[in-house]
């Protein structure tokens, strides 16, 4: 009920930290865009083992899904 809860908490926009870029992290931001909403990868809050597979995911998910950005952009966006 995760999306519940942050409708409830009027939550519209999400910054995705984690590890296994490629795996976790990109399965995570994408439901939440395609739940609708606003998503954005902490490009210095994510990590990978296969950094040629992270690299790709970050370009991909900002050509397609959302944005991606460090963490003290992300931070004065706020």
């Amino acid at each position: 009920d995760l999306d519940a809860r942050l409708r409830a908490l009027g939550v519209e926009s999400l910054l995705v930290t984690g590890t296994v870029t490629q795996i976790c992290v990109e399965e995570t931001a994408r439901e939440a865009f395609h739940y609708g909403y606003r998503t954005t990868l902490i490009s210095d809050g994510v990590s990978s083992f296969a950094t040629d597979l992270h690299a790709a995911t970050l370009k991909n998910f900002a050509m397609k899904y959302g944005w991606v950005a460090d963490a003290e952009t992300a931070l004065s966006w706020l």
